[in-house]
């Protein structure tokens, strides 16, 4: 039986056919199948949803689907390498489905995802004629559709499911529909609607979406409030099934920033939250279904953890509270999953990925930048976790893998920032079955509520996980006496959350000063996903803080001895393994620590936050034929082997600079003005203390696939948008154009991958590093609602 990944293995069958006649053979096919068994159905029917939510089963298992919609390149260009790419980082993420709205992709991406083990959700596109009642020549070109679609997809057991987006088909398509899937034999569960929305046949869909915009992570853990007559439309709580929500805007790191932002918009992301921001959305305003500003996401920011004073603060503040969000939407609907009256049964993150540079809706961005998001998604879909709710206060233990979990233990304690101890809790002698989800394991005691932002006190809430003893997941939440309050009158309905009170966060900004010392070492190992290498990283704080707080590593490439490459020096992608990364621990004292791949050891206290991260294969997936086009500026021929150069460690606080954002005397500075620690050195800062890590490098490109070398020097591309069709929905209407022809930034990256003559002619082309290359795109449209556009740009970019 076809497992998904967490769950099992994925045998795959060879089916081969040949024709003879007179003795000859004259025909011959040969293709790949999974055996597997997909269900569905509504259930829960109640007072929080009269007719009842969506539930998958997979061979008879239900489970929760944590997932995300899934887009392809801007330009369409298919690549089956950065898809085994992006699969790497999908596992990496615990993501278990992809959601394809309108997206289909050749065939070998869906072999890929068959022997990855993620199931798809496959699917209509919003906003267009696939949602109306169709007829005549339209209806004819949708019945051939479906056919194709059912003949194409019947084969892969990754696909589990198929479904329109938010509007239900008319009762002819319908119809003619299920009929052309009939006849492909393809018969996966049909979804009437990503809304929650019904069709003659198919009946209710059991799905609801959103919110698209700014929430607070206690938002996620909502079950009372839902919208009448059962349109539960940005009623995103976590009960039933949302097959897009998201709290909107997410900051990438200050090296994907540079790659895309010009310096006024880099100016303008900090220090202006009404700024219409190109790559956000281009739309002017901040009401419901407008998402051109970062309005809600840089007012709550500012009440949240106080008022950045420079792009860096700005930058780590944003993936601090993007990471408590993204950790907070997941584990919220993996806690109420157990809930028996309306369960929750998936969540789908809108979007896991981007074919552009974005500010909006991502886990990681369109260059492999893995932010805040990403790693609180992270955090959230670990296959053995412990997580602390923030609905009840209590403590949750859940096993999302395929076989039984014993001797498990869990110890809470919570810390004040200052490091004491206030309270600690163990329980011991647990066991936990396949999918089980285990609420109210422990009630840590923690701080009481005030009603004085000016009384407000941060205090720690550590959870760590152990097995036999040995640790195996830990998870650090940083909580607030002053706690987020939503004005649900305002918000229950609404793509964004309207507050009563934020949280008061910015005692972060006081904590203890913190050193770190890294070292790292590479080797050749096998690895996940074809990885062949590995880095190890230890980092250690030696500074005796109190508490060591979200500490990022990144790899950068270097010299051997240690020298880190000039311009864009990091290695994106890499698939960091850990108990928790970026590192939040609270530690009493330092204490010395040893790292080995793939385990770690540590005194009492535990001073050392652990990881392993994998290289990419050195053979990566071939390529299927494709349209070759001409290439511009610095490139890899066909064939080129990678140059050389190892591999350097950057260990830097997130939350570092001071209030006037100015590094200390004596700092080393890069081009930016931006503090950047050698290779190794140790970096001090009052927020910051210890991790340890293991790290590696997954390139984005491979030597046999020229054709798809996009981050070299500035490649013009000159197009322009014809069409002016306006996309309506039912609950947005469509704002002025305020450009009808925008220049944008897209990324221009120092070229890793060319050879010393070619990196020196490129070099005479364009003299500076990351010199801004402007390039004409097509208008930002609007589909109505978030990211429906056929190239996959941020929200109704395409027309």
């Amino acid at each position: 039986m076809w497992w998904p990944y967490q769950l099992g293995a994925q045998p795959l069958y060879t089916l081969t056919t040949s024709v003879t006649q007179g003795g000859a053979v004259s025909t011959t096919t040969s293709g790949t199948f999974g055996i597997r068994t997909v269900s569905s159905a509504l259930v829960g029917a109640g007072p929080v949803d009269k007719l009842g939510v969506r539930q998958y089963r997979i061979n008879g298992v239900p489970f929760t689907v944590r997932g995300g919609g899934f887009t392809e390149d801007l330009f369409l260009h298919y690549s089956a390498a950065d898809i085994a790419r992006q699969i790497a980082l999908l596992k990496n993420l615990g993501i278990n489905m992809i959601r394809l709205e309108g997206h289909e992709f050749p065939d070998n991406f869906y072999e890929q995802m068959d022997q990855a083990g993620i199931m798809i959700d496959s699917g209509y596109q919003c906003c267009d004629a696939w949602g109306n009642n169709l007829s005549g020549n339209l209806l004819t070109v949708a019945t051939n559709s479906a056919l194709t679609i059912g003949e194409n997809q019947v084969d892969h057991p990754s696909v589990v499911t198929f479904s329109w987006s938010d509007n239900a088909p008319g009762s002819a398509d319908e119809s003619d529909t299920l009929a052309s899937f009939k006849a492909a034999d393809f018969d996966v569960p049909v979804v009437s609607s990503a809304e929650e929305n019904s069709s003659p046949v198919l009946g209710d869909s059991g799905e609801k979406e959103g919110p698209y915009d700014w929430v607070p992570p206690d938002y996620w853990y909502d079950t009372t409030h839902t919208q009448p007559d059962d349109n539960q439309t940005n009623a995103g709580g976590s009960w039933g099934f949302d097959s897009e929500e998201s709290a909107g805007d997410t900051i990438p790191t200050l090296d994907s920033v540079d790659r895309f932002l010009s310096p006024a918009e880099q100016s303008e992301l900090w220090q202006s939250d009404t700024y219409n921001q190109y790559h956000l959305n281009y739309e002017a305003g901040h009401g419901q279904y407008q998402f051109g500003t970062l309005y809600n996401f840089r007012r709550a920011l500012d009440a949240r953890y106080g008022t950045p004073g420079s792009l860096d603060s700005y930058v780590e503040e944003a993936q601090v509270a993007d990471y408590e969000n993204t950790r907070a939407q997941f584990e919220a609907f993996i806690d109420h999953s157990t809930n028996t009256a309306t369960p929750a049964t998936g969540t789908m993150y809108w979007q896991v990925n981007k074919g552009w540079p974005t500010l909006l809706w991502d886990l990681y961005n369109e260059d492999g930048d893995q932010a805040g998001s990403y790693y609180g998604a992270k955090k959230g879909n670990e296959t053995l976790h412990a997580l602390y709710t923030q609905d009840n206060g209590t403590v949750t233990l859940d096993n999302l893998g395929g076989t039984t979990q014993s001797g498990l233990s869990v110890e809470s304690r919570v810390y004040s920032a200052a490091g004491a101890v206030l309270d600690d809790r163990t329980a011991s002698g647990i066991s936990l079955g396949s999918q089980q989800v285990r609420n109210s394991v422990l009630t840590p005691k923690v701080p009481a509520v005030t009603g004085s932002r000016s009384a407000a006190k941060v205090y720690f809430v550590e959870l760590t996980l152990r097995q036999n003893g040995v640790m195996v997941d830990r998870n650090v939440y940083w909580q607030s006496t002053y706690p987020d309050v939503v004005n649900w009158g305002s918000t229950n309905g609404n793509d964004n959350a309207t507050m009563t009170q934020y949280a008061d966060l910015q005692g972060l900004g006081s904590l203890p000063a913190g050193a770190v010392g890294a070292t790292a070492s590479s080797q050749s190992r096998p690895g996940p996903d074809g990885a062949d290498t590995v880095t190890t990283v230890t980092l250690t704080d030696t500074s005796g803080s109190a508490v060591d707080f979200f500490l990022r590593t990144d790899l950068r490439r270097g010299s051997a001895s240690g020298t880190p490459q000039a311009g864009d020096n990091e290695v994106p992608s890499a698939l960091w393994s850990d108990t928790t990364s970026p590192c939040s621990r609270v530690s009493r004292r330092p204490s010395a620590s040893a790292t080995r791949p793939r385990t770690w050891t540590a005194p009492p206290r535990w001073s050392a936050c652990p990881a392993t991260t994998w290289a990419p294969p050195t053979s990566p997936p071939a390529e299927p034929p494709a349209p070759r086009r001409p290439l511009t500026g610095c490139q890899r021929p066909p064939g080129a082997s990678v140059p050389g150069g190892a591999v350097g460690v950057h260990a830097g606080p997130q939350l570092a600079g001071g209030a006037d954002g100015l590094p200390p005397p004596g700092a080393r500075l890069d081009r930016h003005h931006r503090q950047r620690p050698a290779v190794g050195e140790v970096q001090q800062h009052p927020r910051v203390a210890l991790a340890q890590v293991h790290a590696q490098d997954l390139r984005p490109l491979h030597p046999a696939a020229a054709d798809e070398v996009h981050h070299g020097h500035p490649v013009p591309v000159r197009a322009r948008d014809r069409s002016r069709q306006q996309h309506q929905h039912r609950r947005a209407q469509q704002p002025a154009d305020p450009d009808p022809d925008p220049v944008v930034q897209l990324p221009v990256a120092r070229p890793e991958s060319c050879h010393p003559a070619e990196e020196h002619q490129a070099e005479q082309r364009e003299p500076e590093e990351h010199q801004p290359c402007q390039h004409r795109l097509p208008d930002p449209r609007q589909c109505g609602r978030p990211d429906h556009g056929p190239t996959g740009l941020d929200a109704h970019e395409a027309s």
